[in-house]
């Protein structure tokens, strides 16, 4: 279990959505914390039969200059960090390590295909944010946001409106079934010919692995698939 390495103090929990989806907003200990959009930091929760519960989170917003970080999940029923989480009315402090992961637009090619479950769009969102804000943008976007429900669709009416005022961004969300190839087909008439863009996987396994099979079949390397699965 890595050591943790940073402090940050919560200020704020809200539920942003019906489905069970919280922004839990703080400030770290420190200077500000560094990171790529798409990271994550992994919390040592006093929480579980057995403290720390150690449980990682994406990083929902571009990073700030001053100490201000927030962090983005859905509360999982029986979860330990979820239910702890969502339980926080500020002023806690938690120990954390990171930021983590390689989940970012570092080297992406000049087309972007992306792809988000449920919350799977979180970091997704921010490296879209990043890109308009500050770039380097792609040359073009797709973002394909899918969900079970209407209410799954979290941040939809933002992304919209990113979207329109984007040039380089085109942007899908759908409600989908739970056969975890409903993406595939989707994309179907979304994608552009060949493979000559970047594809971006983000959600469970059940639709992230059908999905980048596709991908291979249609003839990228599996590593030129970037993937991250939240189980």
């Amino acid at each position: 279990m890595p050591t943790p390495t940073r402090e940050l103090t919560v200020a704020a929990v809200r539920r942003i959505a019906d489905c069970g989806v919280f922004e839990l907003d703080a400030t770290v200990a420190g200077a500000p914390l560094d990171y790529r959009a798409g990271q994550w930091i992994s919390l040592h929760l006093p929480a579980g039969a057995r403290p720390p519960a150690v449980r990682g989170y994406t990083l929902a917003e571009p990073a700030a200059a001053d100490t201000r970080i927030r962090l983005a999940f859905d509360a999982v029923p029986g979860g330990v960090g979820s239910t702890y989480l969502s339980g926080l009315s500020g002023g806690e402090r938690i120990p954390f390590t990171g930021p983590l992961g390689n989940f970012t637009l570092d080297g992406a090619a000049d087309t972007v295909v992306m792809v988000g479950r449920f919350t799977g769009v979180v970091p997704l969102r921010c490296m879209l944010l990043e890109a308009a804000a500050r770039g380097p943008a792609p040359r073009r976007a797709l973002l394909l946001q899918t969900a079970e429900s209407p209410a799954g669709l979290v941040y939809r009416d933002e992304l919209a409106a990113l979207a329109a005022n984007t040039p380089w961004l085109d942007y899908r969300a759908e409600v989908v079934a739970t056969d975890g190839v409903a993406e595939i087909e989707l994309l179907a008439d979304l994608l552009p010919a060949g493979t000559d863009f970047t594809p971006y996987l983000c959600g469970l396994s059940r639709v992230v692995r059908p999905l980048r099979a596709h991908l291979v079949e249609r003839g990228f390397a599996r590593r030129a698939v970037r993937c991250e699965r939240y189980d």
